[in-house]
């Protein structure tokens, strides 16, 4: 249970720090880190697919909420990569900070597929507005460059709860 609250606290942290001006103030030609979609992943990575699906869907939801986006779009889309993430995370058992670089990288893009596609249906036929100008690129460079930093912080919850 102690797990599940300092988890919790983290996403709030990563919620609340992403919808105010501070979070505004540090983009890259317009481009910013995802940190809930980051914490999303690290801590699917730990605790697995079910815990995965239950958290990107929760937080997507307080994401699609907050933002007064398509309802549904980002718990949908953090749903399915939260369980990804869970799934490959209880498979791989090698240097997850190297590996987190690569699972991110590869989870921003699939994040941006999954959400034009679901523009493209619900909002405006054949929107790509994610691949527009390099976009989704420079997001996945800026993930993949803080991955490490979350899944350390996630990496050390564990130790000290399973200890």
């Amino acid at each position: 249970m102690k797990r599940y609250a300092l988890y919790t606290i983290l996403l709030a942290f990563s919620i609340v720090f992403q919808s105010t001006f501070l979070y505004d103030s540090i983009k890259i030609n317009g481009i910013s880190a995802d940190f809930i979609f980051l914490m999303v992943m690290s801590i699917s990575f730990f605790l697995g697919p079910l815990e995965g699906e239950i958290i990107g869907f929760i937080s997507g939801l307080i994401a699609d909420i907050i933002s007064g986006g398509l309802l549904g779009l980002s718990s949908f889309t953090y749903t399915l990569l939260g369980y990804g993430a869970g799934y490959f995370g209880k498979r791989i058992y090698s240097n997850y900070y190297i590996i987190s670089i690569f699972v991110i990288f590869i989870s921003t893009f699939l994040k941006a597929i999954i959400m034009s596609i679901m523009g493209a249906v619900f909002i405006k036929p054949g929107y790509f507005g994610f691949f527009t100008d390099g976009r989704i690129f420079l997001e996945a460079i800026l993930n993949s460059v803080l991955a490490p930093l979350f899944f350390l912080i996630v990496s050390k919850i564990e130790e000290k709860l399973t200890g």
